[in-house]
């Protein structure tokens, strides 16, 4: 159940603020985030098995990322939702990303997934299970799991953003270190659970905090390959700032 946390439009200067948590099984390796294509230039991580991805961002400041959704009709031999990411991340702008996802779903070739679609001019989440669905996201703080975009049902949604909202970032830099802390926030003792995810066999396995800034010499991207409660964050801007510079 990977956890995405998107401030969409709210720092004039840093439109696309994220943080992600990725939960995966314990036994799929996957490579660190890097540059991967030339055409556009891109930058995300690799699944090693199945070669695709769970976020990334291109040189047009378009950022995907993935999450799994429950679907009752799965085709019996399911294309990997990553290598969707990668299509879309292959498109220029989040209109253009969004019409490739639709006509992809269309097909009923993936199991269930959420695929969030941002750039500077437009963000939506892109809903694939039984039926195909578009929800546009307004500026402001979201964040989505397994289900619909603010579900407020979900407590671990509930729980990012209530520890986001006592002191709500007004920058980038804030962004980063305030969603550093909540990406961190171990299971509770009463039990209930919290943002990093542990069990026998799978769990939180990476966690990622990017901004797509305006002037790209500013942007972010600091990666965590695992845990981010016991792992540090690389700083990996440098690859970012590359990708939206076009070099």
């Amino acid at each position: 159940m990977c956890l995405l946390i998107f401030q969409y439009r709210v720092v004039p200067e840093a439109p696309l603020l994220v943080g992600f948590n990725r939960e995966e099984f314990f036994g799929r390796p996957a490579w660190p985030p890097r540059k991967v294509q030339d055409s556009p230039r891109v930058m995300c991580g690799i699944d090693r098995r199945a070669k695709g991805t769970w976020l990334g961002v291109n040189e047009h400041r378009l950022l995907v990322a993935v999450t799994n959704r429950l679907k009752a009709r799965l085709p019996d031999a399911p294309r990997s939702r990553g290598l969707l990411c990668r299509d879309l991340l292959a498109t220029r702008s989040c209109e253009a990303a969004i019409a490739l996802a639709q006509t992809e779903l269309a097909g009923n070739r993936y199991a269930g997934v959420n695929l969030i679609c941002a750039d500077p001019q437009r963000a939506a989440v892109v809903y694939g299970d039984d039926r195909i669905e578009v929800e546009d996201i307004q500026p402001g703080l979201h964040v989505i799991t397994n289900d619909r975009l603010d579900d407020p049902s979900d407590p671990r949604q509930a729980l990012a953003r209530s520890l986001i909202n006592r002191q709500p970032p007004a920058s980038a830099e804030q962004f980063i270190e305030i969603s550093r802390g909540v990406l961190a926030t171990p299971s509770r003792p009463d039990g209930r659970p919290g943002i990093v995810l542990r069990a026998d066999d799978r769990g939180t396995v990476s966690s990622t905090l990017i901004a797509v800034t305006s002037a790209a010499e500013s942007a972010r991207y600091l990666y965590a390959s695992g845990p981010p409660d016991d792992h540090p964050y690389a700083d990996l801007s440098h690859w970012l700032r590359d990708v939206l510079a076009g070099k």
